[in-house]
């Protein structure tokens, strides 16, 4: 309790005494980058690959990787984080059988459940797919039509609960792209993304997907003495005709390609560049912006990025230099590098309403392992750089009201508020976005939130400020 003397309070949250009791509390905390977590904890193998990561519409992060076994061949596992609970859960073998040089993704699709697809890129040469359901996953669905030595899987799910999968085909001297979908019904496709003669290789796709559940695919292409980076999505009508992002720079030189979709559905784009540097783009209409460089003097790779809720683009990248990094944009200004650990990484992150999720392996021998580290999101100006001390704080204090159980916030600077509820399996029943609320006293009832009798968790979010309790209802 030391560490909350020094809070200064932003919102006062009452709950009465009446049917909700107060059993627990615990501390806020601010927007840094946690503690890496152990996701994988592999005890035998030479290391793990891959990192994938997905968040359903419950707030449970999904994580899949393939796990090496150093034999020449690789298991594909998964792990799980529900929202209001701390660890993972023991990974679990989603392949029935080992694999060699496996690749995997995974998406949230039919059913709202995590699905993971997987190739394996020697002899057999087949893609697969299977679902969680419940606590066992399903017997995995083979891609008919699909024999090829299929590389750098990406899938991406949709609001209709589909999943859409991309990849490149590395079976020839011409790595032609293709594309898949998956739905209740099974598989679609494959269907040809895009093809070129021989010596022009596509290949390492990176998917997002818009509101109208069309994919947009970011992707490079090794042509003779060049490489360039492409983009392409889909329409009611197939898909665009490739083309190159604007570089402003001498020669088409674009790997490692990444996509992410911003409110209005366009598309940003970073990639390693000419001379190994690190750049970024974004699309509005028909136009790219001037590329502009993100990295310091030394070679970056390995970029990802994720757009916020307020708009804010966030990009996690490697430094020779410098070790495992994240730059932040809003409205146009970049922020400085912030780094997340001293040892280079690549990995996967996902923005939820309130928190930024990152899984990674670091590009080390002795790190076999995937980590996880999260860092709390706050509205702009309020915390909204990592390392920005966050300007709101939180403070929950019980009050005895009448019945009918009233949370009440006192709001003392313009911040963004939600709430949270949770049940005892860390399931979230119930998520209020309250929106942007200006200074004063805002209230709510929370009594219909909570399903039935039981204890619950009831997370406040106040910008990038949280607080949590445990209630209890003792009357259905």
């Amino acid at each position: 309790m030391e560490g909350r003397r020094a809070l200064r309070s932003n919102c006062i949250v009452r709950i009465p005494a009446a049917t909700l009791l107060l059993v627990g509390l615990c501390s806020a905390a601010l927007a840094q980058w946690s503690e890496p977590v152990n996701v994988s904890r592999i005890t035998a193998g030479a290391g793990t690959f891959y990192s994938r990561l997905a968040r359903d519409s419950f707030g449970t992060l999904h994580a899949s990787w393939v796990h090496d076994m150093g034999n020449g061949y690789d298991w594909v596992e998964y792990s799980c984080k529900p929202e209001s609970v701390d660890t993972w859960s023991v990974p679990v073998r989603v392949s029935r059988d080992s694999f060699p040089q496996c690749e995997a993704a995974i998406a949230i699709g039919p059913g709202r459940e995590p699905c993971v697809v997987w190739s394996s890129d020697q002899g057999l040469g087949y893609l697969y797919i299977a679902r969680r359901s419940g606590d066992t996953w399903t017997q995995p669905q083979k891609l008919e039509g699909w024999n090829g030595w299929g590389q750098a899987m990406r899938a991406s799910g949709d609001s209709f609960n589909r999943i859409h999968v991309v990849w490149h085909d590395a079976s020839g001297t011409n790595w032609n792209m293709y594309y898949a979908l998956f739905d209740s019904t099974g598989w679609h496709g494959p269907e040809t993304l895009a093809s070129q003669p021989d010596s022009f290789q596509y290949g390492f796709p990176h998917a997002a997907t818009d509101r109208r559940g069309n994919p947009h695919v970011s992707f490079q292409c090794d042509e003779p003495y060049d490489v360039a980076a492409l983009y392409t999505h889909k329409t009611d009508t197939g898909w665009t005709t490739p083309e190159v992002i604007p570089k402003g720079l001498p020669g088409h030189w674009g790997r490692d390609v990444a996509i992410a979709l911003d409110s209005a559905d366009c598309p940003h784009v970073v990639w390693q560049g000419y001379c190994r540097h690190l750049y970024y783009s974004r699309r509005k209409g028909d136009t790219w912006s001037l590329p502009e460089r993100l990295d310091s003097v030394e070679p970056a790779f390995n970029p990802t990025l994720c757009i916020d809720h307020w708009g804010r683009v966030s990009v996690i990248y490697s430094d020779y230099g410098l070790g495992f990094l994240e730059r932040v944009c809003y409205q146009g200004v970049w922020g400085p590098p912030v780094p997340i650990n001293s040892v280079s990484a690549c990995g996967d992150i996902v923005a939820a309403p309130d928190k930024l999720h990152l899984l990674f392996q670091k590009d080390e021998p002795e790190w076999r392992d995937m980590w996880y580290t999260e860092r709390e999101l706050a509205p702009p100006g309020i915390g909204s750089e990592p390392g920005q001390k966050a300007l709101a704080e939180i403070q929950l204090r019980q009050s005895p009201v009448l019945p009918g159980s009233l949370i009440e916030f006192q709001v003392r600077q313009p911040s963004r508020v939600g709430i949270d509820i949770f049940d005892s399996s860390g399931r979230c029943v119930s998520r209020l976005n309250l929106g942007l609320l200006g200074p004063g006293t805002h209230a709510m009832r929370p009594f219909r939130f909570l399903p039935g009798a039981g204890i619950y968790v009831c997370r406040v979010r106040v910008g990038a400020e949280t607080e949590s309790l445990k209630l209890v209802r003792v009357h259905e």
